[in-house]
């Protein structure tokens, strides 16, 4: 298989026992009667796997909210070599017990929660009130039980910022190795507000944070966005660089709509219950590679679904070659282009 499509992520509810001011999930109407059985969605994770799929995410919504997400987690586990479950970390004890039986039969299973901040002020603001103790208390539920926190997602936001030191502590002290980070964004079901997202300025120094603790070889770290144009004005010299210029995943809604990521929900590729074989799979590849190609480069989320290149992680848009460390942006300011590259 080509990289398209190696990285499958699949949203099997939109339901979700949460109403948070911020939230990418797109914009659907599958209510349960509309989302796929346990049957369809075992058959399309053997059609992927038997195709190379690397890696396949189970989300929501919320995913535990279906009494079948262990169910699937296993059938992917046997197949697929990386499998991440998305919660919000309030895990109903059934879910709970399921999905860490799960987890100890399968090493390549991980369990990614949600924290917005490091206390109840920072998280609970996006999710709300009383959200931040009743997740931590289910996720040391969940170690206890016998469970992993693997990864921790993370919105930032100008009201956590400062707890950035803290919120670092605390996905090391939950035994996380991966700290994914995103922006708000304007998309999905709830709306991007001016009071929330982080400034250029702001970005420029959180990409630099990052990188630094790239060093630590116990905790790997991915940057989505921020979102150009809104994030990061046009305006300005230099712009973020992407780990690639395009998409490289495939999503899947809780009613089998195929599209290439969330911010491009309305560009089918084609749906599951077409998926009879390979034939159909490739096909809907091909469109897919379409849409990217004639959307994706100028899409202001790209960076969204690619991520920041920490390598490399920022560019003159006039010079693609030439990129420029994080530090270098820092020293002489967002309003100079830096001397020197690397």
């Amino acid at each position: 298989m080509t990289g398209f499509g190696a990285n499958v992520q699949i949203m099997i509810t939109e339901r979700c026992n949460l109403a948070c001011v911020h939230c990418a999930v797109p914009e659907e109407d599958s209510p349960v009667e509309a989302e796929l059985t346990t049957a369809e969605w075992r058959r399309f994770i053997e059609l992927i796997a038997g195709e190379g799929v690397e890696a396949l995410t189970i989300s929501g919504g919320e995913a535990t909210l279906r009494s079948d997400a262990h169910l699937l987690v296993e059938a992917a586990a046997r197949r697929i070599a990386r499998v991440t479950l998305l919660t919000n970390g309030l895990i109903r004890n059934s879910a709970m017990s399921a999905l860490v039986a799960v987890q100890q039969r399968y090493p390549n299973v991980g369990i990614h929660v949600s924290l917005d901040g490091a206390s109840p002020a920072t998280h609970d603001i996006i999710r709300g009130r009383g959200t931040f103790r009743a997740t931590r208390s289910r996720i040391e539920a969940l170690r206890t039980a016998g469970g992993t926190i693997t990864g921790v997602h993370t919105v930032l936001h100008r009201d956590n910022l400062d707890e950035f030191d803290d919120m670092v502590a605390m996905v090391v002290g939950l035994g996380a190795s991966v700290w994914t980070v995103f922006p708000v964004a304007a998309l999905g079901r709830a709306t991007r507000s001016d009071l929330f997202s982080l400034t250029a300025e702001q970005w420029a120094e959180v990409t630099a944070r990052l990188a630094a603790l790239r060093t630590d070889p116990g905790l790997d770290i991915g940057q989505m966005g921020p979102v150009l144009d809104d994030d990061w004005p046009a305006v300005l010299p230099l712009v973020p660089r992407g780990r690639s210029e395009v998409s490289h995943n495939v999503v899947v809604g809780p009613d089998g709509a195929i599209f290439t990521c969330p911010p491009l929900r309305d560009h089918l590729m084609g749906t599951v219950r077409a998926q009879h074989g390979p034939d159909d799979w490739y096909a809907a590849l091909r469109v897919g590679t379409s849409i990217v190609d004639s959307v994706c480069r100028g899409c202001r989320f790209r960076l969204l679904c690619t991520g920041i290149d920490h390598d490399r992680p920022f560019r003159i848009p006039d010079s693609p070659v030439r990129s420029h460390r994080p530090d270098e942006i820092l020293a002489q300011g967002l309003s100079e282009v830096p001397n020197g590259g690397c």
